[in-house]
């Protein structure tokens, strides 16, 4: 055999070599290939499986405030006025019993002010008569006692040992209280509207600068009628989220409820 011979012969060798190591190549890359399309597939399934087994993820506090907040007839000043005393603390508790807690200093918050206020009103502007002044000062006077049933709800709150279910006598005591100083807010308005002799503007300006704390005492009262009081009976709380809207509620869930809606 000529060398010419060898030579091709080696060339074809070599080239078919070649082509055996590129067959193996795309064979290896497509093993490869196919390994991580199998192993993507179990664990997308693996986790769709674990994802359709868990619990819907945490609630926010925004939510669990506006959870609370719905029972009551003013809920974006409810939420509103939470949202801000929680910020300013360090607790991380979204539970009824301590928005509770901050919607009444909430209140006693907007009264302080509001007393401010008709201090300032007395003091600072000498055209009012004298029957308007002296309901003013009874208004100052009678706004600390409406405090000062607020301040009684929130230290006996705070006094009842199990917060979770307060006792009955506890809830009507509250009730009372929050009820009460909602009668003194009233009673300021309707001794200026007697004795301002007319003076509507002075009224209104009065009722303007009342609104938040009518309001923030109005919402506690609710919370505490509408929530605090169902916590009395042993259940399970859950804040579920409307298949609707997505609208987050607090469900109060016990045997309790069935009755209700029969009485």
């Amino acid at each position: 055999m000529s060398s010419i011979d060898l030579f091709k012969r080696e060339l074809e060798e070599h080239a078919f070599r070649k082509k055996a190591r590129k067959r193996l190549i795309i064979i290896a890359v497509s093993i490869v290939l196919l390994v991580i399309i199998i192993i993507a597939a179990t664990v997308g399934g693996l986790k769709r499986n674990d994802n359709s087994n868990k619990s819907p993820p945490s609630t926010s506090t925004e939510d669990s405030i506006r959870a609370v907040c719905e029972v009551t007839l003013y809920p974006d000043s409810c939420s509103s006025s939470i949202s801000s005393l929680k910020s300013s603390t360090n607790s991380t508790s979204n539970n009824p019993e301590d928005f509770f807690v901050l919607s009444l200093q909430a209140a006693i918050n907007a009264l302080e002010k509001f007393s401010s206020f008709t201090h300032m009103l007395v003091d600072s502007n000498s055209n009012y008569d004298s029957l308007s002044k002296s309901a003013l000062r009874n208004c100052e006077s009678i706004i600390w006692d409406s405090i000062g049933y607020i301040n009684m709800s929130v230290v006996r709150f705070e006094e009842t040992e199990n917060k979770l279910s307060p006792s009955t006598s506890t809830i009507n005591d509250i009730r009372t209280w929050l009820s009460a100083a909602m009668t003194y807010q009233e009673t300021c308005i309707d001794g200026l509207q007697e004795f301002s002799r007319g003076n509507l503007e002075l009224t209104e300006e009065v009722k303007t600068a009342m609104r938040n704390s009518t309001e923030f005492t109005s919402n506690s009262l609710a919370i505490v009628t509408k929530i605090l009081s169902k916590l009395r009976f042993p259940m399970n709380r859950k804040l579920l989220y409307s298949e609707a809207d997505g609208t987050p509620s607090w469900q109060l869930h016990d045997h309790w409820r069935s009755s209700e809606k029969h009485s």
